[in-house]
This record gives C-alpha cells, sequence and structure tokens, in this order.
C-alpha cells in the first residue's frame, strides 16, 4: 500500500477537524485567538508553501495547504473582535522577519532560506499565543491543539520526498504545536495551585 497519500490525507482532515472545535470556542467566547500571532502564522505559512512547492513538494505539503486556510480563517475572526488585539515589539520583528523571508527567497531563489525565515519568524510570532497560555489557558482549545499536533505528526510521516524543504516545516509544527500543549498544561496547574 502507499501510504503517504493516506497520511496526508489524515493530516487534512486532522487539521481540519483542529479547526472546527477552535471555531466554535471562539464563537462561544471561550477561545480569544491573538490576532497578531494568527495574521503572522498565516502570512508565514503561505511563504512555507510556496517555497515547498517551489522546491518540489511532497505529500507534505497537504497540511500547509490545510493550515494556511485555517489561519486565514481564524486571523479574519480574530480581526473581527473575536481576539487578542496587541501589537508589540515582538509582533513587529516578526513581522520584519516575515518580509526578510520572502525577500532572501526571491534573491537567493534557494525555498530552504524562505522555510528558514519562515520557522525563525514563526517562533517569534508564537510568542504572544505561548504567554497567553500560560496565562490564561482556558482562551486556548486544548481540543483544538492535541489535533492539530497529530496532524503535524502525520503530516512529516506523510513525506515521500526527504529534504529539508519538505520536512523542516512539518517537523516545527510538531514542536510548536507540543510547545504550545506544555504551555496550556503548566498554565492549568498553575491555576490549580492558585485557585
Amino acid at each position: 500500500m502507499y501510504w503517504h497519500p493516506a497520511l496526508a490525507i489524515l493530516s487534512g482532515v486532522l487539521a481540519v477537524a483542529a479547526i472546527v472545535p477552535y471555531i466554535k470556542d471562539i464563537f462561544y467566547g471561550t477561545t480569544r485567538p491573538n490576532a497578531v500571532s494568527w495574521f503572522l502564522w498565516t502570512l508565514l505559512q503561505g511563504i512555507a508553501m510556496a517555497a515547498q512547492f517551489s522546491a518540489g513538494a511532497s505529500w507534505s505539503v497537504v497540511l500547509l495547504v490545510v493550515i494556511t486556510v485555517n489561519t486565514a480563517v481564524v486571523t479574519v475572526l480574530a480581526l473581527t473582535g473575536y481576539g487578542y488585539h496587541a501589537y508589540g515589539r515582538t509582533d513587529i520583528v516578526c513581522f520584519v522577519l516575515a518580509l526578510i523571508a520572502v525577500a532572501a527567497w526571491q534573491a537567493t531563489k534557494d525555498p530552504i532560506v524562505a522555510i528558514g525565515f519562515a520557522i525563525f519568524a514563526d517562533l517569534f510570532a508564537s510568542v504572544p499565543t505561548l504567554v497567553k497560555a500560560l496565562i490564561e489557558p482556558a482562551s486556548e482549545s486544548l481540543l483544538g491543539w492535541w489535533i492539530i499536533m497529530f496532524a503535524s505528526l502525520a503530516s512529516v510521516l506523510s513525506a515521500n520526498i526527504i529534504n529539508a524543504p519538505n520536512l523542516a516545516y512539518p517537523v516545527y509544527m510538531v514542536f510548536i504545536d507540543a510547545t504550545t500543549l506544555g504551555a496550556l498544561y503548566v498554565g492549568w496547574a498553575r491555576r490549580r495551585q492558585i485557585g
């Protein structure tokens, strides 16, 4: 059996499944996405997706396509009154890094340069959400983050071209999703100690 497409489809389905409880929680008011993080994630995932396509995408790109659409939807919701709107130095640095990623990619024609900058910038873009997860864990969807982590893992395993352009971003996604989950659990543990 050719399992790469099956895992890629599973990754995409899980990514869609992850966003459903997240959006539901946004409308119920229990999840408040950070508009800056989600906007930057949309931009950076779009860059990584385009770079992976230009490098000769493998099945792992399916996750990037789906999560780029997912993050765009959440960004729109966050910007239209359902999220946090905080703009600081970190946000500006992330935006500049995203622009540098695009410029470096165009100047070098090397997609791994763009993916590397996108990962670096994404790490910064995640900071507001990680801090929020530690301070207000109830403002994030635990189920949504678990599902997207499994989607990211399925994406890594779906890669049929084993090289940096096809694996760097999906591997990073597993890392950042697990880190966000860790921050949520630490935040909940701190709340139990206080309360």
